[in-house]
């Protein structure tokens, strides 16, 4: 994440970044599987196998919250630096070994 911030502010105001968040459809997948990873019935599924701690419906409600963030404080260059605060501190407590 800090990588990315550092090029964004290279570009200022020039160049929004736009992020982009991997679910897929998986309406077919076990029940279990899709408790723990999807909505909507499998609708909306994600899994990271590098973090089989965090489920999938934790990765997708967290993508919805910073996606909420995002389009609340990036697009103005008086608050942007908050949405990168947010997701530095996300990658600290999620990802963080």
């Amino acid at each position: 994440m800090v990588d990315f911030a550092r090029v964004d502010a290279m570009f200022g105001e020039d160049v929004l970044m736009t992020p982009r968040h991997a679910v897929w459809n998986c309406v077919e997948c076990e029940e279990d599987f899709k408790k723990k990873n999807c909505f909507a019935g499998g609708k909306y599924c994600a899994f990271n196998a590098n973090h089989p701690k965090l489920s999938g419906l934790a990765t997708i409600r967290e993508d919805l919250r910073s996606q909420y963030i995002y389009n609340k404080f990036y697009a103005d260059p008086k608050t942007r630096q908050g949405y990168w605060n947010y997701m530095k501190e996300v990658e600290k407590r999620c990802y963080g070994d």
